[in-house]
């Protein structure tokens, strides 16, 4: 007959078995799960039209590579105003945070000018953390009294991780009747996003996504209510 193998020989086969499954779930983890996800969420997931009435207005990277860049400011006002006095949407987004303003450049004048002829125009801001020495206190009051919205958080969590934003030039800042944030996170080493920042909480003051201020803005509304697990 025979002999079966002792019991350790089990045990360790055991261990061996339950080590090789949890570096399989890790290397999973590592390698596989990101690019599954996006193949899943890109193919399988179904996508919900949005409202007819609003139009969102995003420089792709197609366009970039096969128009110069970077284009004039006036170029921008252009587009906006196509869409401004053909289309006359509820809404419009321009999903772009303008970084470079040049209050002596005519071009960027007219952008300004433009801007302030769309009161239903909703302008990015990218949200910031700075050494509390830079934050310019004022300028957050002011810009928190005019964009942030009315929220009711019914949760224990109003940690954040931001004092402060990317500052527009006050030209342009005088002209935009509506702000949202286009902070966005993407996923690590992957870069693909998986979700999007509805709410930014800058010094107790909450902000909304560009998304977000658009649907607020087309039901005329910016009170917000902030549950565990919805925001309404």
């Amino acid at each position: 007959m025979k002999k079966l193998k002792n019991k350790w020989f089990y045990f360790n086969s055991f261990l061996m078995y339950i080590v090789l499954i949890f570096v399989f779930f890790i290397l999973t983890l590592m390698f596989i799960e990101q690019h599954a996800n996006s193949f899943l969420i890109s193919n399988f997931v179904a996508n919900k039209w949005g409202s007819n009435e609003i139009i969102e207005v995003v420089v792709d990277d197609a366009s970039i590579q096969e128009y110069k860049w970077p284009w004039s400011k006036d170029k921008f006002g252009e587009i906006l105003d196509y869409f401004h006095t053909y289309s006359s949407p509820k809404v419009i987004g321009f999903d772009m945070n303008i970084t470079s303003f040049d209050e002596t450049n005519p071009n960027d004048i007219v952008f300004a000018k433009q801007v302030y002829k769309i009161p239903n125009l909703v302008l990015g801001f990218v949200p910031q953390h700075v050494n509390s020495n830079d934050v310019d206190n004022k300028f957050m009051e002011e810009f928190a009294k005019k964009y942030s919205l009315n929220v009711v958080n019914n949760t224990d969590n109003n940690q954040t991780i931001y004092n402060s934003i990317l500052k527009p030039k006050d030209s342009l800042l005088k002209s935009v009747n509506n702000y949202g944030s286009v902070k966005i996170e993407t996923a690590q080493d992957t870069g693909y996003v998986f979700s999007t920042i509805n709410l930014i909480n800058i010094n107790n003051s909450y902000y909304p996504s560009l998304p977000l201020k658009m649907y607020l803005l087309e039901h005329g509304t910016n009170d917000v209510v902030i549950d565990l697990n919805s925001i309404t």
